[in-house]
């Protein structure tokens, strides 16, 4: 499946890294991936949802480097 290439200007909230769009995507992940809202959560869902948001931009560049092999 090829992906959709990107503007410039264009981020995306998966994989982008700037700084709004990091902060979004933690929120996002902490709502959506562990089920917490940010006023309830444990130190633990925080934690969890910074390690989905990084992974998420960690294997999207994996996956860009394979495929310029």
């Amino acid at each position: 499946m090829k992906k959709k290439q990107r503007s410039q200007d264009e981020e995306n909230m998966r994989t982008g890294t700037s700084p709004e769009t990091l902060s979004q995507a933690l929120l996002d992940n902490l709502y959506y991936v562990q089920g917490q809202l940010p006023e309830l959560a444990t130190k633990h869902d925080w934690y969890m949802a910074l390690a989905n948001t990084v992974r998420d931009r960690l294997l999207d560049n994996w996956v860009q480097t394979l495929n310029r092999s």
